[in-house]
């Protein structure tokens, strides 16, 4: 039976960036990432695959990226008879809103923040360690 491939999961509620994020990982690493900008369904998502790392928008509608992160986390741990391990994360703001938190950048956990318009070169630098890289020519 072949590997599962490696995953990464996009929660944000713009689909340009929830694009570039799957095309750039698609592109450029060996996983595949599943995007949605329904954070409800992104915890549905999270719960039914192990995903590797999380991208998650700060200030989404309904339910913001560190709570989402929060209910993951327990959901991981908790609600399966083997737990989990428990992807990084990395937040995403929009230029212009609030910063992250100084307490939540220092959790280990969090892989980095990025800022809106994203940057290709600054999103494969947060999978670097975690994702491999795609070989070029390939």
């Amino acid at each position: 039976m072949p590997a599962q491939p490696l995953r990464v999961l996009a929660v944000f509620p713009d689909t340009s960036v929830l694009r570039l994020i799957r095309e750039s990982i698609g592109a450029f690493t060996e996983a595949i990432a599943d995007t949605t900008p329904d954070a409800g369904f992104g915890f549905e998502m999270a719960m039914q695959r192990d995903y590797q790392m999380l991208f998650l928008g700060v200030d989404m509608p309904v339910l913001g990226g560190e709570r989402l992160y929060d209910f993951i986390t327990k959901a991981y741990v908790n609600a399966r008879p083997l737990a989990r391990k428990v992807p990084g994360v990395v937040y995403i703001t929009n230029s212009g809103s609030g910063d992250v938190p100084l307490e939540l950048k220092r959790d280990a956990r969090v892989k980095g923040v990025l800022t809106c318009p994203l940057e290709i070169a600054r999103l494969l630098r947060t999978t670097e360690g975690t994702l491999p890289a795609k070989e070029l020519g390939r």
